[in-house]
């Protein structure tokens, strides 16, 4: 079974033959990795399925009782302390899209998620909109991938 470590381990072997001149940091947290092509710096994400960058657009999660939240006129969604007023963030809203729910507590999200690549081991299904501009790279029928894994001994 493919595993998310294994498309990361993969993506290790095989970046050069998929494009890729080096890769210039590995991250715990979102983005996954950064990668330099063409001479510039590429932000990607890896995943089974790209379906499951669902799971990176929620930003942050705000509790009515320690959060004020409102739109100001500069066309962002800003968050206070709620006893102190203190400015914690603002999120442009051309970048970010809120929900509120009936308890108050409001979540926001991403309106396109900030990666240039989905490095996946396979497409399955229709992708959100919100991936529209992400880049997606299938390993699973690439023939340098075929080669390298029949060459290793591994079953697919």
């Amino acid at each position: 079974m493919v595993t998310e470590a294994f498309v990361v381990y993969l993506f290790s072997r095989l970046h050069e033959k998929l494009g890729f001149q080096r890769i210039l940091e590995f991250n715990y947290s979102f983005p996954d990795c950064i990668a330099e092509r063409d001479h510039r710096q590429v932000s990607i994400e890896f995943e089974v399925w790209p379906n499951s960058l669902v799971h990176h657009l929620p930003v942050a999660s705000y509790d009515p009782f320690c959060y004020s939240c409102f739109e100001d006129i500069d066309k962002n969604f800003v968050i206070t302390e709620k006893t102190s007023k203190i400015v914690v963030t603002k999120y442009p809203l051309d970048q970010f899209r809120i929900e509120r729910h009936d308890n108050n507590f409001v979540d926001v999200f991403y309106r396109k998620l900030p990666i240039d690549c989905c490095v996946c081991w396979e497409k399955r299904g229709t992708l959100k909109t919100e991936f529209a501009e992400v880049e997606i790279i299938e390993l699973k029928n690439l023939p340098c991938v075929i080669k390298f894994m029949q060459k290793k001994g591994y079953e697919f």
